[in-house]
């Protein structure tokens, strides 16, 4: 993922209330992991099991000029499951 949105990769502030995507948060220094829920569970459709752990890392792209010029981009390596008929 490549943006200049800084509220991806900044984690939120202490006190806030939790939102409904609070369990799909990809900031820095977070993890994804697990089962992930939309809004504690009530909207099914948006549950989301991972089989594995993922380290979330943003890292620099570009600076350009003005508003919005700082860039950043966030990779996450996924290796196939031992298994999988998709992996090559």
């Amino acid at each position: 993922m490549l943006t200049n949105e800084p509220a991806l990769w900044t984690a939120p502030g202490s006190g806030r209330q939790p939102t409904r995507d609070h369990e799909f948060r990809i900031h820095a220094g977070g993890e994804a992991a697990g089962t992930l829920r939309w809004a504690n569970g009530t909207y099914q459709k948006n549950t989301c099991t991972l089989e594995g752990t993922y380290r979330l890392a943003w890292d620099p792209y570009s600076e350009q000029d003005g508003p919005g010029g700082e860039f950043r981009y966030l990779a996450v390596l996924v290796s196939p499951t031992a298994g999988d008929a998709r992996a090559l």
